[in-house]
């Protein structure tokens, strides 16, 4: 049970169990006169006023958001109606019990922190309240994606659909995705290094002792490397449309010969060779790494876990180790580029309520978490791209199952987390 309670003609009341309560356990543990074990009643008095601390702010909590859905709510239906009533329903909802006197709860807390103060840090308020504000962590709140949310969003998308006759106020867009300046720059780069390549080529050394094939070949594919490389850089096309442009532009361009590198390649063995290598086994290697990956951060199943070991951690060295571990076990599932967001978005509640003695140690969690992060990268073939790309490197040489990688991988990797670990203590 919370303690307190709502109350339709007074707003909010105390629990004669809450803090009342709290105060006559703690002058009873002062006055030493109890005749239980004393250990035991103060740890267990201490653990109840954090309890009703977290109670505190949880009812706050609840209260500010509700009152900020409220005005979200009203400034919408305004903005469809094209009324102005949200002012006049605000200023109502200030007058209901319950968002009634809001000071009444943040006087209840305060009344807590110096309570917890006098009985546990000899009247230290700032103290006191650094142990209290450490047990809001629990209180962080994480988005998730539902099927209630999106129902809505769907909901929304069909009610937004209405049709017209043609002609009749629908703006068209051509490609609203295009951006005709770096495209108009991508082409011309990409005409001025295919018309110089070849006087380019011509003063390199060496170059007549290769077969002229391979010259146009390598011509063609110095532009192509040109223009993919702009459009990818300017984004003057979606990504995923210039990746899938490499293919067609391959062929077009004729930048493949055959094996004994003395003809160029038919068409058709040339755009087979291009699908073929889009549908390697290390493309969807990577395809399902990152699937992997979604499943994990849809579900939430990554922050759960990254809470529940941080829940065990005791001393600083403890949290920076954890941390670092757990860095590295996310880094050989998911991008290690999206575990420190992760774990920076778990840290950060945290250490918010630290004081300003506090900065290195928050500085040695940070470079913590980037550290391990790079080094979980190498820990499975999915754990990176470049990981999938060494293994395909290595087909034609000799074959490294995943076990095998990760075999000789996390035993270096824990090694290289250890000194990290010790380092950053050191510093």
């Amino acid at each position: 049970m919370l303690s307190v309670w709502r109350d339709s003609t007074s707003g909010w009341k105390r629990n004669s169990n809450g803090s009342r309560t709290l105060s006559y356990d703690m002058l009873r543990v002062a006055a030493k006169k109890d005749g239980e074990d004393r250990t035991l009643f103060y740890t267990s008095l201490r653990r109840r006023y954090v309890e009703h601390y977290l109670e505190i702010a949880e009812v706050l909590n609840f209260a500010e958001l509700n009152k900020t859905g409220f005005e979200k709510i009203m400034k919408k239906h305004d903005k469809v109606t094209n009324l102005h009533c949200k002012d006049d329903k605000m200023r109502e909802l200030s007058g209901k019990y319950s968002f009634t006197h809001p000071g009444k709860l943040e006087a209840m807390k305060k009344s807590v922190e110096e309570e917890f103060a006098r009985c546990f840090w000899s009247g230290d308020v700032d103290h006191a309240k650094e142990e209290l504000r450490e047990s809001l962590r629990e209180l962080v709140i994480w988005e998730r994606n539902t099927i209630w949310r999106d129902m809505l969003q769907s909901e929304r998308r069909v009610n937004a659909v209405v049709a017209k006759k043609a002609g009749q106020g629908i703006k068209r867009y051509w490609m609203p995705s295009l951006k005709p300046v770096p495209v108009f720059v991508s082409v011309i780069m990409f005409l001025i290094v295919l018309l110089a390549s070849p006087a380019l080529f011509d003063l390199l050394p060496n170059i007549s002792h290769y077969h002229p094939a391979n010259v146009y070949a390598a011509q063609r594919s110095l532009s192509l490397v040109v223009l993919v490389s702009f459009l990818w850089a300017t984004e003057a096309v979606p990504l995923y449309v210039t990746a899938l442009a490499v293919p067609a532009l391959s062929v077009i361009l004729n930048v493949y010969v055959t094996e004994n590198g003395k003809r160029l390649m038919l068409s058709g063995d040339a755009a087979k060779l291009a699908v073929s290598a889009m549908c390697s086994s290390t493309i969807l290697l990577i395809i399902g790494g990152y699937s992997i990956a979604s499943a994990l951060s849809k579900y939430a199943l990554d922050k759960t876990v990254a809470m529940y070991v941080l829940a065990k951690a005791g001393q600083p060295s403890q949290v920076l180790l954890l941390l670092m571990l757990l860095a590295v076990f996310l880094s050989m599932w998911i991008s290690n580029v999206a575990t420190p967001v992760l774990l920076n978005s778990i840290m950060l509640p945290i250490v918010q309520g630290f004081s300003a003695h506090s900065l290195p140690f928050v500085k040695c969690l940070l470079l913590g978490i980037a550290l391990a992060s790079n080094i979980g990268g190498m820990g499975t073939p999915i754990a990176s791209p470049q990981n999938a790309i060494a293994l395909s490197a290595l087909e034609g040489m000799q074959q490294v199952s995943f076990l095998q990688w990760t075999a000789i991988s996390v035993p270096l990797m824990l090694l290289m987390v250890i000194l990290g670990h010790g380092l950053l203590m050191f510093w």
